[in-house]
């Protein structure tokens, strides 16, 4: 009798934990509505510009590894003002990357902020884009702690108002498809673009704000895809940990 007092106890003991577990686990992969907006606006100013970056969002084990043009480019986009001493832009670094940030910013200035002997400080430089608008959608989101794990699609939104519209079908012998779309049209339409400049779909109304959105989401294994690792600190900020592919 005692062995099978001592049996349902343990059994009991084992299934209050199991239902702790599954209730711990639920709510780290419950995200709010306010956390997917935090963590969108988050990537949005470390989302930047591939003709000036090379890449809009580069990959990294950790933030000291991500390229200086990249780093210095996303303190630059972030800025109240434009004018800043070294200490300024380093403080404002450390802001959006956090305190294990280490790069240091170069005396002598750089191709983001251009030093100004006369003012002694540095001048953010102009930005010159082109009328392809790099973006990302994200796809999941999964949250454990204070650490989220974002999947994003990335592709550009080309409004350089060429779209070009194959008139002949592919032929599927052919090497590439480029060379079987040489008879084309063009059409005044903004079209959606993956990374690698092909053309997924046109845009019918440019001015919907949901449209390429949907082309995305229709077509998610046209497109590349990262996955970023976010921190949340004491401060409630979010930060990035690494990007990888």
């Amino acid at each position: 009798m005692k062995k099978m007092v001592v049996i349902i106890v343990v059994l009991l003991v084992i299934f209050l934990g199991m239902l702790i577990y599954k209730k711990q686990t639920i709510s780290n992969i419950r995200i709010t509505a306010q956390e997917v907006e935090k963590i969108e606006n988050y990537i949005s100013k470390i989302y930047l510009w591939r003709e000036i970056t090379k890449d809009s969002l580069p990959t990294f084990e950790e933030i000291n590894q991500a390229p200086d043009i990249w780093v210095w480019e996303c303190v630059k986009n972030n800025l109240e003002q434009y004018e800043l001493t070294k200490e300024e832009i380093e403080a404002k670094a450390k802001e959006i990357f956090g305190e294990n940030f280490s790069k240091e910013f170069p005396k002598e200035g750089n191709e983001s902020f251009i030093y100004n002997e006369e003012r002694q400080k540095y001048i953010a430089s102009n930005i010159e884009l082109d009328n392809e608008e790099d973006s990302f959608l994200i796809n999941k989101i999964q949250k454990e702690k204070n650490t989220y794990t974002v999947e994003i699609t990335e592709y550009i939104e080309d409004y350089s108002n060429i779209t070009e519209t194959a008139k002949t079908e592919t032929n599927e012998k052919a090497e590439t498809e480029a060379q079987e779309n040489k008879s084309q049209e063009t059409e005044n339409k903004a079209c959606i673009k993956n990374l690698q400049e092909e053309i997924i779909s046109t845009i019918e109304n440019p001015d919907s704000e949901t449209e390429a959105i949907d082309i995305v989401k229709n077509k998610l294994d046209k497109f590349t895809k990262k996955t970023i690792t976010l921190e949340e600190t004491n401060e409630d900020n979010l930060i990035v940990k690494s990007v990888k592919n």
